[in-house]
């Protein structure tokens, strides 16, 4: 295979890797992974050149996959001297990585110098290792505060893997707003007991916490319709509220979600809602032009996608509100209340899927397999299957 081949190749695989949320891109960086592992001289030859002399992330992603999956054993020494290393682009390259690979034959190196790198570095190995459900020992208590907020991400994620619940539950006043929303993922993951009442305690304090409030859609029931109800009479949190509602899914909101598209102030939101429900598009009326104001790069990025028509939608419910029964919860159209994480599973939208399967863990953890959704191939995602296998035995392949 040509030596531009293989390089376009790294290049897409590189470039996959970053943005892997979904099975459509995991399957495209499979597809890309398969065609190095064929050029395997060649492929081999271009992962040293960047290991020995990294220049993008991205690049130290591709190379440290593309290692172990030639298993090319001479490259691990200089996969993890950047795992280990100072650069904090590189060592989150090379995690990023590891995520997606057979890390076994050097799992046991992990966990020995877990304790022996420094912070970043021993946060990078404990994602890795928690990320394959490979149990590790840290103290915890005894991490250095940690100020990057991208570390403590990568902290608080690791620690929802281990069930740490405890230690999950002191970043309940972390003010970075990517913590706080991966706070509540965490807390679901990890199967904290009080949740919903943790949750609905955040929704009415004195300065609500938008993020709990749409986690309330995710964890909520029905004793949580006229919480909701009042926070949606609140400009301030309205739109979290209508949002919530919609990542609830209750029929008996639709109503309310309806009247809330004839609300300047909540109209886009009740929009995506009430689609997200039905699986249907809302109708719209044409976009208004751009404002006079933007330059050519603004214009390049501007998009309004029209203002809801409350009247069609209004139409359209009391049309087909037969075909979704009171009392179940509906996304995308299909009813996720009788078997959540059933057939209709993999049927669904991939940021669905996740809050579906938040909700089953949150709400009943111990009945509820650990999965890793991206990235695990569906049989590991077999309950049946799960349920007979040991942590740290799945093999986390980009599949789908």
């Amino acid at each position: 295979m040509a030596d531009w081949i293989v390089q376009t190749h790294f290049d897409s695989l590189a470039e996959l890797i970053c943005q892997i949320s979904d099975r459509a891109s995991a399957l495209r960086a499979v597809a890309e992974l398969d065609g190095l592992a064929i050029a395997d001289d060649e492929s081999f030859a271009v992962a040293k050149d960047i290991l020995a002399d990294p220049q993008t992330e991205e690049a130290v992603s591709a190379a440290t996959l593309v290692a172990f999956e030639l298993q090319a054993t001479t490259l691990y020494t200089g996969v993890l001297k950047l795992l280990y290393g100072q650069n904090p682009e590189f060592q989150n390259g090379v995690r990023s990585g590891l995520r997606l690979c057979n890390v076994k034959p050097i799992a046991a190196e992990l966990r020995r110098m877990a304790d022996e790198v420094e912070t970043p570095a021993r946060i990078a190995i404990l994602d890795v290792l928690t990320f394959h459900r490979i149990p590790v020992q840290i103290d915890f208590q005894q991490l250095p505060k940690v100020e990057d907020p991208e570390v403590r991400f990568l902290l608080l994620e690791s620690l929802g893997r281990s069930k740490n619940t405890n230690s999950v539950a002191t970043f309940f006043r972390d003010t970075d707003p990517k913590i706080r929303k991966a706070f509540w993922n965490a807390m679901a993951r990890s199967g904290y007991p009080d949740i919903v009442n943790l949750c609905r305690r955040r929704c009415v304090q004195d300065q609500p916490c938008h993020d709990a409030i749409r986690f309330l859609g995710v964890i909520g029931s029905s004793d949580d319709f006229k919480l909701l109800l009042r926070l949606i009479m609140s400009d301030a949190t309205a739109i979290p509220a209508v949002e919530a509602m919609g990542i609830l899914g209750a029929t008996e909101l639709i109503p309310t979600i309806i009247k809330a598209l004839g609300n300047p102030v909540t109209s886009q939101a009740a929009a995506v809602a009430l689609e997200r429900i039905s699986g249907r598009g809302v109708p719209r009326n044409d976009p208004p032009p751009p404002p006079d104001h933007l330059t050519e790069d603004e214009l390049d990025f501007w998009f309004h996608p029209g203002d809801p028509i409350p009247e069609a939608a209004e139409t359209w419910w009391k049309q087909n509100h037969y075909y979704f029964e009171t009392g179940k919860r509906y996304q995308a159209g299909r009813c996720v209340s009788d078997d959540p994480l059933g057939t209709v599973f993999d049927e669904l939208p991939d940021e669905i899927r996740m809050d579906i399967y938040l909700r089953q863990r949150a709400l009943d953890s111990a009945n509820t397999p650990d999965w890793e959704l991206e990235t695990w191939p569906k049989y590991h995602r077999n309950p049946a299957w799960a349920s007979r296998q040991s942590p740290g035995h799945q093999n986390s392949r980009i599949t789908s």
